[in-house]
Parts: C-alpha cells; structure tokens; sequence
C-alpha cells in the first residue's frame, strides 16, 4: 500500500513540476515577467512563482487562465 501512495505522490509531484517548466518556458517567450503575468491574468505573481517552481497545486481555472494570457491551449490528459 505505501508503494503505491508513493508513486501516486510522487506522479504527481513530477506533474507540478513538468506544469512550472511549461509555465515559465511559455512565459519566457512572451518576454513577460511574472508581474505581467500575473497583471494579465489576475493570478498573484507569488502563485505564479509557486506553480514555476513546482510548488503549487493551481486549480483547473487558474491554470486555464495562464494558459489563455499565453496564447496556450489546455490539454487535460
């Protein structure tokens, strides 16, 4: 049982951290600061910090939001 808690944790930190490597990337070629970003979207640019560096759970909306100021599509999978 707790080798499977741990994959599944462990999946999804991966998941966190994969996102703020997305986020940034994306956020880089836009030439936007996280302020800008976070002026364009709304979101606090201390969450936006957290996501990039894989220390946030951002729900579905705020994810969305990013995604949209980024000119990103949002794929669940």
């Amino acid at each position: 049982m707790y080798d499977a808690a741990s994959q599944v944790f462990q999946a999804e930190v991966a998941a966190q951290v994969e996102l703020g490597r997305e986020l940034a990337s994306a956020r880089g070629r836009h030439a936007m600061t996280q302020a800008q970003l976070a002026d364009a979207t709304g979101v606090p640019q201390a969450e936006i910090s957290r996501i990039e560096n894989g220390n946030a759970n951002p729900t579905i909306e705020t994810v969305a939001r990013l995604a949209a100021a980024l000119d990103k599509k949002l794929v669940l999978q």
